[in-house]
């Protein structure tokens, strides 16, 4: 997650559910504080006032409404720590002609996307940079989106541009797999993707560059350095294979820290666009000198992201013989991904002694609610919420937030 300057595209607080980092920055930031006093804001905002909107608190009650004014619902998609959302509680959505226009024309929900059914629908909906602005039909069905602090006047702006069947988000996807955006238009329709910060502008950012006759222009150069994200794309592999030439447009700082962004987010992150063979090439070109051992870790993150439990216990199995981890939490952190791919209990019960053994060195918050989510692979749901609870009360013994077991323990119960 990160904090954003006041630039519109850049004023995004992101986070990636992060299949590959560590358990403790996948689940969440230790640094997040949940306060009793923030959880009562959050819950009186979705109380109905004069000068203020009225949301829904759950997608099923959204949708029966929705059904029954025959109106399309506005969700918005936080997250309990994101300072813009919170921003836009206090102006935005209490400014009256807000509130007049939206309660006219859609059914409201505010669905906080790291707890209970909110997990879900940040995977449906492709939820990556709070806030994100939905917007679907009645039956929940995806038609527009946008994400970042907008005030009143730009609020409005998203509502009417979702109520314009043809100026829509998806309208716009349409028209690009049709082949019906020329480049300008191309451009903008990137523009909207890029904002989401979920990749999905991927396929338009490689058709636009097909489009540019020289790619050392300085127009192509700065396209690439601002869209590129996919580490397997023809415009990364240009950009590694040219970085003397951006380097002498932009700086060496500039290069180096876009390069390492864009390879973080692959080597931590769940989506794995680039494919194996050409996300390995890309580290030993990279990162020569710690290449095998990042080559040998991305494997596992890798397989655990295209859900191949077998090929994921081998490479777990080499990497961790080859360079065993000293950290407990890289012990917790494989056992968590292995969790989520799979339910055959032979490979689960070798996870279970990955992390009991790590907790004999360490007994850390990520061991337990690794634990956790075995226990639920496993079928043993009562072993899940104990273990979970278990963690709960040792974060809060020693002073680190709970934060991650809550949210698990909330999609149990």
């Amino acid at each position: 997650m990160y904090n954003c300057s006041e630039n519109p595209v850049e004023n995004l607080i992101i986070h990636h559910a992060l299949n590959g980092k560590a358990l403790k920055n996948r689940l969440m930031k230790k640094n997040v504080l949940l306060t009793i006093f923030s959880l009562l804001v959050l819950n009186l905002l979705c109380a109905e006032g004069p000068d203020s909107l009225y949301f829904h608190k759950s997608m099923a009650s959204a949708l029966k409404e929705a059904k029954k004014t025959n109106k399309m619902i506005f969700v918005d998609a936080y997250a309990t720590w994101c300072g813009p959302c919170k921003r836009m509680n206090e102006v935005a959505f209490r400014d009256k002609a807000v509130t007049a226009f939206v309660k006219d024309k859609f059914v409201c929900l505010k669905m906080d996307m790291e707890r209970g059914e909110g997990i879900k629908y940040a995977r449906i909906y492709q939820v990556a940079a709070y806030p994100t602005l939905l917007f679907t039909d009645s039956n929940g069905k995806m038609l527009h989106s946008d994400a970042g602090y907008k005030d009143a006047t730009m609020f409005l702006e998203v509502c009417r541009t979702a109520l314009l069947p043809e100026e829509r988000l998806t309208a716009l996807d349409e028209k690009f797999r049709t082949g019906q955006l020329s480049a300008e238009p191309l451009l903008r329709y990137i523009e909207k993707r890029a904002i989401l910060m979920n990749g999905s502008q991927d396929k338009a950012v490689d058709a636009y560059l097909q489009l540019l006759p020289d790619w050392k222009q300085d127009a192509a150069m700065d396209f690439i350095m601002r869209y590129v994200v996919n580490p397997g794309s023809p415009g990364f592999r240009f950009l590694l294979d040219n970085k003397k030439v951006f380097t002498n447009r932009f700086g060496a700082s500039a290069v180096k820290g876009r390069i390492e962004s864009v390879m973080y987010e692959e080597l931590t992150g769940g989506n794995h666009r680039s494919g194996l063979e050409a996300m390995e090439k890309n580290i030993r070109q990279v990162y020569p000198e710690s290449a095998d051992r990042l080559v040998a870790k991305y494997r596992t993150t890798y397989y655990a992201a295209v859900i191949d439990a077998r090929s994921f216990m081998e490479a777990a199995k080499s990497y961790t013989q080859t360079f065993p981890p000293e950290d407990p939490s890289e012990w917790a952190d494989l056992s968590y991904q292995l969790s989520g791919i799979t339910t055959h209990k032979p490979f689960l019960n070798t996870a279970m002694d990955w992390v009991r053994e790590a907790a004999k060195k360490e007994d850390n918050f990520e061991c337990r609610v690794a634990m956790a989510y075995l226990y639920k692979a496993m079928g043993k749901t009562r072993k899940a919420k104990g273990a979970a609870k278990k963690a709960i009360m040792w974060a809060k013994e020693n002073g680190e937030s709970p934060v991650p077991a809550e949210q698990f323990l909330s999609t149990l119960e």
